[in-house]
């Protein structure tokens, strides 16, 4: 967007000093007022054109987002083992099924090709990264940098969201709904499950290792993401996605959003947003960040199953003050993001809803 805009105007600097400059020249509330409302009208849809993937060569950045992720992750291990190198094949095989595994066997359960045949850019990307990050000096270090590493994160968080979507909605296309319930309610989700985790399990001389002390995130984000759309978007019939549009319209109508709506933009853009955010903790922040632990620890409550254990619990202070304190403090810091990723996803729908209305209003 910087280049863009320096290429269309005299100099960046010269741009910045007519805008502040008009700023000064009219230092009116209401029009500054006005202004602000508008940039935020004009970020709002340019972030929802940016998750929905309405930009040029889309498909191939966050697939080469993907790849890249595999890329390093295979290295890392190779780090891990005293430096080590796999024979080249091999390592490029792992890279593959690291970043697409689940692409390779999720939508042969409904009988559509496998990813990687059917798009001709993963295993290009592949190729291309595996490359790039094994087998030039110095290449791991600069892709994992901070300047490079956000980038692709926010497009993995692309890429788990697009791909999960695109194979729960072939699933309910092509499933058969059951006696019991007006559309295949568990079919697509299962799909979009697979498509999103099964990667962790391959090869599959590792057996159940991946889910042996907890559920891996990327599991836990595909289940996420395919339920949350089958049902809000997909479920236009049953009781429970019905049910769950009426409950959050109710509640949004409470803070007053009466024109407040839930398409499948605001969906998508909900899901990319817990994605991209859930990852982008994980890398930089808090490796063990889980938007979902609080859920967890009331269903283990409630239901009396048996979760993960964890080898870092004191039990000798686990009863003080300091722990619960601490633990509360957890599961607030764990519940904020999710929640102010909401406020903002449905505030930006808001806004511009009132702002074309207003706008259609005013012009007839």
């Amino acid at each position: 967007a910087i280049l863009q805009y320096i290429s269309m105007n005299e100099t960046f600097v010269g741009g910045l000093l007519s805008i502040s400059s008009r700023v000064i020249q009219n230092l009116d509330a209401n029009k500054i007022f006005l202004t602000i409302q508008f940039s935020l009208v004009d970020i709002f849809l340019a972030y929802k054109n940016f998750v929905l993937l309405q930009f040029p060569h889309a498909n191939l950045c966050i697939v080469a987002s993907n790849a890249i992720n595999a890329a390093t992750t295979v290295y890392s291990l190779q780090l891990k083992n005293d430096g080590k190198k796999l024979y080249w094949l091999h390592s490029l095989i792992l890279v593959v099924i690291t970043g697409f595994g689940g692409g390779i066997v999720g939508p042969l359960l409904i009988a559509k090709p496998s990813v990687v045949v059917a798009n001709d850019t993963i295993l290009t990307m592949c190729i291309l990264w595996w490359y790039i990050t094994h087998h030039i000096s110095g290449a791991y270090n600069i892709i994992c940098s901070a300047l490079f590493r956000i980038p692709w994160t926010i497009g993995l968080g692309l890429f788990r969201t697009s791909a999960v979507i695109g194979v729960v909605t072939a699933a309910h296309g092509v499933l058969v709904k059951g006696p019991y319930y007006p559309i295949p309610l568990v079919g697509p989700i299962v799909t979009g499950t697979v498509l999103g985790s099964l990667g962790a399990f391959l090869p599959f001389d590792k057996g159940l290792a991946p889910v042996t002390n907890g559920t891996p995130w990327g599991m836990q984000a595909a289940f996420f993401t395919a339920s949350t759309y089958h049902l809000l978007v997909q479920d236009t019939e049953g009781f429970i996605g019905c049910g769950l549009r009426t409950a959050i319209q109710r509640l949004v109508q409470i803070v007053g959003w009466d024109s407040f709506e839930i398409n499948r933009d605001v969906v998508v853009m909900f899901i990319a947003s817990v994605q991209i955010v859930s990852l982008l903790l994980q890398t930089f922040w808090w490796p063990a960040f889980n938007v979902f632990a609080p859920i967890h620890r009331v269903l283990y409550t409630v239901l009396r199953a048996q979760g993960p254990v964890s080898a870092s619990v004191d039990s000798s202070n686990s009863s003080s003050l300091y722990a619960i304190a601490k633990r509360l403090y957890g599961t607030l810091s764990m519940v904020l993001v999710p929640v102010l990723v909401a406020v903002l996803s449905a505030a930006a729908q808001y806004y511009i809803l009132r702002y074309y209305s207003e706008s259609a209003v005013t012009s007839s």
